[in-house]
């Protein structure tokens, strides 16, 4: 952290036609940005890594196929998906997660993050349906019988809502086992 701030004339002023200077500015980018998502200032760090993800896709000598052969690329967008992730960003994180997984098949930490992701949104439609069938019984009871056309609504929605309740409850449990099973291997 140190030496990030010490050099950051450098690291704003550096230049791509000299790469020696600019391939430190970028290092010291990654690992600021590394080191803040690692302590936990995700926002923070996100402006970071996007300025070390950038950094890296304009260097000269990387070619954009050749970028996943550069071994802090790859740290770098993990780092980026799980702050993302830490943030609640899931829509953000799950397509870097993906490109990673694509590059890599045989790194399962990736395939056991997008399961995570995938957990996360079935919670969120699990509190989703039990919301809407707490608010349905509070309107039923509320209402007391009165309107009988609204029993019946508020009765279907009480049972859609447990359906689909139910069946995310389901694919929560399906996602938490193949997870299980990639943390065991």
């Amino acid at each position: 952290m140190d030496a990030y701030k010490a050099n950051l004339d450098l690291i704003n002023n550096a230049d791509l036609t000299n790469l020696d200077e600019y391939a430190y500015a970028m290092k010291l980018t990654c690992d600021y940005a590394i080191f803040l998502e690692n302590s936990g200032h995700f926002n923070k760090g996100l402006l970071f890594l996007d300025e070390a993800i950038d950094m890296m896709e304009h260097f000269p000598d990387y070619q954009k196929k050749q970028l996943f052969d550069v071994p802090s690329y790859e740290l770098v967008l993990f780092h980026n998906a799980r702050a993302f992730y830490h943030l609640k960003y899931y829509n953000y994180s799950k397509p870097i997660f993906e490109r990673l997984m694509n590059a890599f098949p045989g790194n399962d930490k990736y395939k056991s993050w997008i399961y995570r992701i995938k957990v996360k949104k079935y919670e969120m439609g699990i509190w989703t349906g039990l919301g809407v069938m707490l608010a349905t019984i509070i309107l039923r009871i509320s209402f007391n019988g009165r309107y009988p056309l609204f029993d019946q609504l508020t009765y279907w929605i009480l049972l859609v809502a447990l359906i689909g309740t139910v069946t995310l409850v389901v694919g929560k449990r399906i996602e938490l086992h193949k997870l299980k099973r990639i943390n065991i291997q």
